[in-house]
């Protein structure tokens, strides 16, 4: 009997359709890839449950209630998450629900060793926590940071005011994180980006995305 053939974990080209373009698709479960944090987590989650439970005299609808509301709060961190990114736009699905966002929303991006963040913004902005998105890496940073800067901000439409801008300083879309004494934290808990100019204008919390 022939061996089955298992898929990889990126794939160039993924069940396109025709108006699609090129595909790279990957999914990302934290909860597999680390298994001892999943333990750790699980055990402190059981815990709580266990407080609550004698705290509320054995009652064990809130001690259940504490239980499904710490697993929902950790859903990304347990639950594969899964990326579709095609020439049209970005396709984020979780157990709960899929997001589609057009490439032309986003007009700068951030790479780092965990993932890489899609900001709206042409310069460093605190509301790329609310505005932005973060794809997970999965063994895959290269063709995913490939992929996204080939596409990033091409249907973008920069008021005259600011082409110059972007095109002097931000054309080619990416900017490295920067670890090194020139990178200032981003929002006191994040990764570090490049420049003290870029990191005094700390917004995206990636710390999130790092654990959970």
């Amino acid at each position: 009997m022939d061996e089955e053939k298992v898929k990889p974990r990126t794939e160039a080209l993924a069940e396109a359709e025709p108006d699609e373009g090129e595909v790279l698709a990957w999914t990302c479960h934290k909860a597999k890839r680390k298994p001892l944090l999943t333990a750790a987590v699980s055990a402190l989650i059981l815990a709580f449950g266990i407080i609550v439970f004698y705290a509320t005299e054995r009652s064990s609808i809130f001690a259940g209630l504490t239980l499904v509301i710490l697993f929902l709060s950790l859903s990304r961190f347990y639950l594969p998450i899964r990326y579709r990114l095609t020439d049209r736009r970005i396709m984020i699905k979780t157990m709960t629900q899929t997001l589609y966002k057009d490439w032309s929303v986003y007009r700068t991006c951030y790479p780092d060793k965990n993932g890489i963040l899609l900001s709206p913004f042409i310069q460093p902005s605190r509301l790329e926590n609310f505005r932005g998105i973060f794809l997970l890496f999965n063994d895959n940073a290269q063709a995913v940071t490939d992929f996204v800067k080939a596409r990033i901000g091409h249907s973008a439409a920069v008021p005259s005011s600011t082409r110059r801008i972007r095109n002097e300083s931000v054309a080619g879309s990416c900017r490295t994180s920067g670890t090194g004494a020139t990178g200032a934290s981003r929002g006191g808990s994040g990764g570090n980006r490049e420049g003290s100019t870029a990191g005094s204008e700390a917004g995206y919390d990636r710390s999130r995305d790092y654990l959970f």
